[in-house]
This record gives C-alpha cells, sequence and structure tokens, in this order.
C-alpha cells in the first residue's frame, strides 16, 4: 500500500517517464489536494507530461476540493489525472474517491471543464485495459452566497475526457453519482453533465464494456434551473464507438418544481458529435422531473 497520508498526489510521474517506467501492484490511496489552480487535480495519481505503465492497482479513498475564481478550470481527477499523456493502463479499479466543490469566490465567477472524479484525460491518448471507476462521487458545498456568472461542461463522474482518445477494452464505468441538493440545499450552483462518461472532443471507443448505474440527482434546490443531461454517457463534441457493450441502469433526476427538462438518461448525444452502436444493448436507463413530463 501506497498512503499519502493527506497529502497530495500520492504518487506523481512529471519527468517524461515511458511505458518502461511500471507502477504494478499497490492500493494508492489517502491522497488529499486542495486545489487552487487550473490545471490541476490527482490526489491519488498525476501523470504529467509522461506515459508510464499502470497495473494491478486498487486507486481509492482519496478526496480533491477546489473553489472557483476562473472561467475555465481544467480541474478533476481525485483518484487520476492525466495531462499530456499515452499511458497504459490494465487492471485497474479506482473507487470511492471524492471530489467537493467548494463554491465561488466572487459574483460573476465560474466554473468549466471541472470533474472526472475517478480520472481525468486531458490531451492524452490512452489505452485503457479491463479497468473499473466504481463508486466514485461529486459533492457540491457552496459556503457562501456568490452567484456564478455561468458554469458548464462539467462532469464525468466517473471519468472526463477533454481533447483525448480513449480506447478501451472491458471497461466498467458505475455507481457514480453527486451528491443530491436534496441532501446538501444550497449545492445546486455548478451543471454536472455526465454521470458515468464525459467526452469534450476527441475519441471514446469501448469494446465489451459497461456504463451502468451512475446518477445525476437534485433535490428541491430552486437556485439550480438547469437542465440535465447524460446519465450515463454525455457527449459534448466528438466521436464514440460501443461496441458489443452494454448502457444501462443510469438516472437522472430533478426534484425542483418547475425545473426544465433532463435529456438522455443513458446518453446524450451533443452538436457535432456522432456516435456508432455494435451488438450494444442500451436499456432501463431513466429521466426524471418534479412533474413527471420528460
Amino acid at each position: 500500500m501506497i498512503n499519502g497520508s493527506n497529502n497530495c498526489h500520492v504518487v506523481y510521474f512529471n519527468s517524461n517517464e515511458d511505458s518502461s517506467s511500471v507502477l504494478s501492484g499497490f492500493t494508492v490511496t489517502g491522497g488529499y489536494c486542495n486545489i487552487t489552480q487550473e490545471w490541476e487535480g490527482g490526489s491519488g495519481i498525476r501523470v504529467e507530461d509522461s506515459s508510464p505503465t499502470l497495473d494491478h492497482l486498487l486507486i481509492s479513498n482519496n478526496e480533491l476540493r477546489f473553489y472557483s475564481d476562473h472561467t475555465d478550470d481544467y480541474r478533476g481527477g481525485a483518484g487520476v489525472y492525466f495531462y499530456n499523456s499515452n499511458a497504459t493502463l490494465s487492471s485497474i479499479i479506482v473507487k470511492n474517491n471524492t471530489l467537493y466543490f467548494d463554491g465561488f469566490t466572487s459574483n460573476y465567477s465560474a466554473t468549466d471543464y471541472c470533474g472526472g472524479v475517478g480520472v481525468y484525460f486531458y490531451n492524452s491518448d490512452i489505452q485503457l485495459e479491463s479497468v473499473t471507476i466504481d463508486s466514485n462521487y461529486f459533492g457540491e458545498w457552496t459556503h457562501n452566497n456568490y452567484y456564478p456568472w455561468g458554469s458548464g461542461e462539467n462532469g464525468g463522474i466517473g471519468l472526463y475526457a477533454y481533447y483525448s482518445n480513449l480506447n478501451c477494452n472491458n471497461l466498467k464505468v458505475q455507481n457514480n453519482y453527486n451528491l443530491s441538493s436534496e441532501d446538501y440545499p444550497n449545492n445546486s450552483r455548478i451543471k454536472i453533465y455526465g454521470g458515468g462518461v464525459f467526452l469534450h472532443n476527441g475519441s471514446f471507443t469501448a469494446t465489451n464494456s459497461s456504463i451502468s448505474f451512475n446518477k445525476i440527482i437534485y433535490g428541491n434546490d430552486e437556485e439550480y434551473t438547469n437542465s440535465l443531461y447524460g446519465g450515463g454517457i454525455y457527449i459534448y463534441s466528438g466521436s464514440v464507438e460501443l461496441i458489443n457493450s452494454a448502457v444501462s441502469g443510469n438516472e437522472l433526476y430533478h426534484g425542483y418544481q418547475g425545473a426544465p427538462a433532463v435529456y438522455g438518461g443513458g446518453i446524450y448525444i451533443g452538436s457535432n458529435s456522432n456516435i456508432v452502436l455494435y451488438e450494444t444493448i442500451v436499456s432501463d436507463n431513466s429521466v426524471d422531473n418534479y412533474s413527471n413530463s420528460n
């Protein structure tokens, strides 16, 4: 076991390591980052300008916290953050990691491109074999009364891919969720799209894989009146190909009376996007809001 004892980046690759640098057979836990800058993250593992081999790892119980004073943030990866990487992952479990958004520093601030509580990919080409991203959660604890100028393109609670290309076999993204504003009534000022996967440009190819039982649920907080998108997968832009895979049991729910619509309990496909499904099942996904109209 490698225990970070509440230090940031339990494991840090940042010296141009290549595939001959191998991290294998460990539990990576106890990472804690409280970040203030853009392009930060990776409480458990951070891979920056490097392409190591990660093999037979459990990455669990790491925590990331941040507040927003930028319009573009690119923050996330309580479990793992990849920045400019061509790494290879095999036999990895990323589980029970948490990300907390601590609010805005002023009126008219914003947060964008944040999330990937399990794994965040920035400008990376990654091979994933037998990777499970399970039970990671996005919590939002707004400690002030500031109102955002805007926030969007956040989410991908399981994984967030920004200008990245992911080639996956036997990938499982499951049981990832946000902390409901019904339980935390002041936490609804940030948009979270894509309970399982968020793709922002690039490509996501998954074979023999499943995206299942991920949830984005908001309670009755009247301050959050945005639509919700993509319980399983949210494609902002880019290309998705699913082969012999399943997208099932994912959920979107908005409990505010008069809330706008919720779209794509399984998959939401944005403009400038395309998706190919081959021998793939999309089933038992749900969308709901207060009026049960969508």
